[in-house]
């Protein structure tokens, strides 16, 4: 079902890309990144065509801030908006180094 904020035929008048939501035939392979053991289910998926569609959406993560270290697995999860120092300095309190890269 799309999601009544989002006027689908506005953006999609934006952009030299194509806007996939949940009512159309591609949405199950649009809706998958890269990380297929998280189901993501977005209000749309866009596929920008050309650097022209990047001033389209601006998704600032800066508040997404959590980082987890898990020390007897030696992981962190860390979400979007965190800046690295602050995965380094979690890291650190466990006696642990990080790789950046």
């Amino acid at each position: 079902m799309q999601d009544p904020r989002l006027n689908v035929l506005a953006l999609r008048a934006r952009l030299d890309g194509e806007v996939v939501t949940p009512s159309d035939e591609t949405w199950d392979q649009a809706r998958h990144a890269w990380n297929l053991a998280v189901d993501r289910r977005p209000a749309a998926v866009v596929y920008a065509e050309s650097a022209d569609d990047a001033d389209t959406v601006l998704l600032k993560t800066s508040r997404m801030r959590e980082v987890e270290v898990d020390a007897e697995s030696r992981t962190a999860r860390v979400e979007a908006g965190v800046l690295w120092l602050e995965v380094v300095e979690a890291a650190a309190d466990y006696g642990l180094a990080t790789l950046a890269g």
